[in-house]
């Protein structure tokens, strides 16, 4: 799938989004898509979603369909329309092929579940709505969509381009930029959050932020010299410059949970986080540290991704996230005590989860295990280990050598071009074929063979109490 947005056209979405839903007929689809979705804010809450396909079918399911929340937030609005949940997917059933349908919507942003929120309450009131939550794919039927048992992988369509159109009285706020009336969105997988509300946007050199109004001042004080300190580090690292400035969009859910907890990620050139917790009624040196980790971790992926390249899926999704770990990471060693007390808990708990998921199985199958966390803590050692390897390159100058040679091929990326990279650049086999084991073998003790091929590649690890990593040496640039 091809990840990001372009936002544009909006005088023309504008006059496609003037009628209202009782005269749908009128709706036009929106130009080169397949799928058109016009989301109308009601005002009371709820938004009107009408659907216009290209081709009439009789099926269709959602291919973000990780918790159960569309059967209870969408009502359909016409005869012969049903929305199920259908073994793992939510799914729309007509009862003969259409061009045509419509729903009510109601967000539901108080649910927690895995990939990114349908929708994102800030403290003011003020809603954020994810566009990728309306990306559908055809089926044939029920009985195609049932036996796809939750597993995107195993559809073999080809995915239909989306355009997704929003419309409200409230002024909206798209990719840094206020507007009113309507945006659109045009993704094939992917798509953005659209803030609607009165929320005044922050400007920096390095960023456009859209804070929530809530976030506590010691948090909010600190974006501005954190984030300019990563981009610079990440523009001497990779040796350009992003084309735009990141969006930052950060909500602030409250201090009603105990402890700390956040959810976030990157979308297109979108940075967004919830953030939530009693321990962030003070400052905490802690804190502080992840939050700059995860910004550090999802800026990396703003240039992985930098002019509309694409990120791998599934089974090669160690490559991008693993290698965003070790950046961050490196980053951080040089940020002091508090971030130092970071690394040292960040490495145990890497080491741990990795040796435990390759415990199961290879590191390219994790995914099939529901152990994708495998994918940040072994790709990162895999990514220190690559860029140890490659004595006269850093672990920049190896992804912009990726990233040349998979635009060469077919514009993604996969263990083969990782190696394939390693070897243009000086790795010996031997060190290939170690790597491709810890990769994709079946490790007879994984912990013991992780902790000698870190030793081997020269990254000197340190074990402290209850034998947990706490540090390594990181090749020199």
């Amino acid at each position: 799938m091809r990840y990001g947005s372009v936002w544009s056209l909006l005088a023309a979405c504008m006059a496609l989004c003037a009628c209202s839903p009782t005269h749908s007929n009128a709706r036009q689809m929106i130009p080169d898509v397949a799928v058109s979705a016009f989301v109308s804010d009601n005002g009371d809450g709820s938004f009107t979603v009408e659907y216009v396909f290209a081709e009439p079918h009789s099926a269709w399911f959602f291919s973000r369909s990780e918790t159960e929340y569309r059967v209870d937030a969408w009502q359909a609005l016409d005869e012969g329309v049903a929305l199920e949940r259908l073994n793992g997917f939510d799914a729309i059933l007509f009862d003969e092929p259409v061009r045509r349908a419509r729903f009510r919507l109601t967000p539901q942003p108080q649910l927690r579940y895995e990939g990114y929120s349908h929708s994102i309450r800030f403290s003011d009131g003020s809603l954020m709505l994810y566009t990728g939550q309306f990306e559908v794919l055809p089926a044939s039927n029920r009985e195609e969509i049932e036996s796809l048992a939750g597993d995107l992988s195993s559809w073999t369509g080809d995915q239909p381009a989306l355009g997704v159109s929003i419309t409200s009285d409230l002024p909206m706020i798209v990719h840094g930029e206020r507007v009113r009336g309507a945006a659109l969105d045009i993704s094939t997988g992917g798509g953005s959050f659209v803030y609607l509300g009165d929320g005044a946007i922050e400007m920096s050199e390095n960023y456009v932020g859209l804070i929530d109004p809530a976030t506590p001042d010691w948090i909010r004080a600190r974006f501005p010299a954190d984030l300019a300190y990563l981009i610079e580090q990440l523009e001497s690292g990779w040796g350009f410059a992003l084309p735009q400035p990141a969006t930052l969009l950060f909500a602030f859910e409250g201090h009603d949970n105990p402890g700390f907890s956040s959810k976030g990620g990157v979308l297109g050139r979108q940075l967004v986080i919830q953030a939530s917790g009693e321990q962030l009624r003070e400052a905490d040196d802690f804190v502080h540290a992840y939050l700059f980790w995860f910004f550090a971790h999802e800026s990396v992926h703003l240039f992985q991704s930098a002019n509309d390249r694409q990120l791998a899926e599934r089974e090669h999704g160690w490559i991008h996230e693993g290698s965003a770990n070790a950046m961050a990471n490196r980053i951080m060693s040089q940020r002091g005590e508090a971030a130092q007390a970071y690394l040292h808990w960040a490495f145990g708990n890497a080491f741990e989860t990795c040796s435990n998921a390759l415990e199961d199985g290879a590191l390219a199958t994790a995914w099939q295990r529901a152990q994708s966390d495998a994918y940040y803590a072994c790709g990162e050692f895999v990514a220190l280990m690559t860029d140890s390897a490659l004595t006269s390159h850093s672990l920049y100058d190896f992804w912009n050598a990726l990233l040349e040679r998979s635009e060469q091929e077919d514009g993604t990326y996969t263990a083969q071009t990782w190696f394939d990279t390693a070897r243009a650049l000086g790795m010996s086999e031997a060190d290939v074929a170690r790597l491709t084991a810890l990769i994709s073998g079946t490790l007879e003790n994984p912990r013991e063979e992780l902790r000698l091929a870190l030793a081997d590649f020269g990254l000197d690890p340190q074990f402290g109490d209850n034998d947990r990593l706490i540090a390594i040496v990181y090749p020199s640039e």
